[in-house]
């Protein structure tokens, strides 16, 4: 029984194993690093020789289980989750279709409950190819033989999603597996985001099908970093800029890039605007975060790269997202403190195939700076007409702010931007407040 921070509900799911009528049991719970009260849970059962509380350090549900699978000492593995509870003759009904059937895995079907009434049933017969395509089997109605663990059966740390699904799969190959047709465990739903299974992403069931494919070699061979690196997904990249007034937007010409870089790679992509609504199909959210954000799709992982105006970010939009990017050295380092969101450091990065140094360039002595006022005086670029510097300036919103003979158009092409900026004297760029702050 894997927690982390689940003293409240941990106590119903001890119970149902302490109300068990096969009294032969060992429980091993396995702390996973838990800041709440778990530990003051677990005192009234302390006297239970057959509970081990076991404390760890925080790994992940998978490394918590993978610890007890390591610790367990009984010729039959069982698992629970703390959102779910057995039905009092769950253990012996399994060993009694383990013996009957000489199966090494058996299971039973389950119920999901919400606000007292029954959500759904889960369970059938198992057909390996069936499973191929989506699980129907839950990990909290399955029993398998001591001897798998021995021939190294353990749950993928790499995978945050569906590992329960993995798991079957890998020790279900090649062996007969039991359906018992019983309900042997309720799960209760619960409108909350410490759940793991109240959303789950369509990039891990890619994952999951593909290193399983029936006609493929055993899945002991598809690593899960191999097996993402080899499938094509379809990407959102979801910009802040507007549609209509894309192509005056910095971030617009950004995203397009990265669209096109993902492309080239052998992905599908779409990009949208601000405006705009992220369908619900894609594999992989990306959100070049600026001024604004998208609301998320149930089932895309979502992948935040914060570029600008990290101060309009707050922590619940950092925390709802999967993986979290800063175009940032020493913001990264502060969160280190407030939070436990995954987080790198990502530079701006840009595109090759349209920046790139020209070899036949001619310098001149102009003074280049292209984008818009934001309707602000933006020191660099008034400074420099302040003191009579041969400026061009490209963008809107300058008018009153420059002498309009420096004002050389609202917009350049960005196709043009290269070859302007390599034979440029001087190119002027600067940062909002914050950007430099964060």
């Amino acid at each position: 029984m894997p927690t982390y921070n689940r003293a409240a509900q941990i106590g119903d799911a001890i119970d149902s194993v302490v109300a068990q009528t096969h009294t032969d049991w060992e429980l091993l719970v396995i702390d996973d690093g838990s800041d709440d009260e778990t530990s003051a849970a677990m005192v009234r059962y302390a006297a239970d020789e057959r509970i081990r509380f076991v404390q760890n350090g925080r790994g992940g549900v998978s490394s918590a289980r993978n610890a007890g699978l390591e610790l367990a000492s009984g010729s039959v593995i069982a698992f629970l989750d703390t959102d779910n509870s057995w039905d009092p003759e769950f253990l012996a009904l399994m060993v009694a279709e383990l013996d009957r059937s000489g199966s090494p895995i058996g299971y039973s079907a389950m119920q999901s409950r919400q606000n007292g009434s029954v959500v759904y049933y889960r369970g059938d017969r198992f057909d390996l190819d069936e499973m191929q395509s989506g699980n129907y089997v839950d990990l909290n109605v399955l029993c398998h033989r001591r001897h798998l663990v021995d021939d190294g059966a353990r749950f993928d740390t790499e995978l945050r999603r569906m590992v329960d699904w993995d798991y079957l799969l890998n020790i279900s190959r090649g062996r007969d597996v039991a359906f018992a047709p019983f309900i042997g465990a309720t799960y209760e739903l619960h409108n909350s985001e410490d759940q793991i299974s109240t959303r789950e992403p369509y990039l891990y069931r890619k994952v999951i099908s593909a290193r399983h494919d029936a006609g493929g070699p055993s899945c002991a061979h598809h690593d899960a970093r191999t097996t993402i690196q080899n499938l094509t997904l379809d990407f959102a990249v979801c910009l802040s800029a507007p549609r209509d007034k894309r192509n005056a937007w910095g971030d617009h010409h950004f995203g397009v890039g990265l669209a096109q870089a993902l492309e080239r790679r052998g992905h599908n992509t779409h990009v949208y605007y601000h405006d705009e609504k992220v369908g619900r199909k894609h594999d992989v959210m990306i959100s070049l975060r600026g001024l604004t954000g998208h609301e998320r799709p149930p089932n895309a992982l979502h992948v935040m790269w914060s570029i600008s105006h990290p101060e309009l970010l707050t922590w619940d939009d950092i925390d709802r997202c999967d993986i979290f990017f800063s175009a940032s050295f020493t913001w990264p380092r502060f969160l280190d403190w407030v939070s436990e969101k995954p987080h790198h450091v990502l530079p701006q990065a840009t595109d090759r195939a349209r920046f790139h140094p020209h070899v036949d360039r001619t310098r001149n002595d102009e003074v280049l700076f292209v984008g818009n006022s934001r309707q602000e005086d933006r020191p660099m670029v008034t400074g420099a007409a302040a003191i009579g510097l041969p400026l061009s300036v490209y963008g809107g919103g300058w008018h009153d702010r420059v002498p309009d003979a420096m004002i050389k158009g609202e917009y350049l092409p960005n196709e043009e931007l290269s070859r302007r900026y390599a034979s440029s004297g001087l190119v002027l760029n600067d940062h909002w407040d914050s950007m430099r702050d964060f």
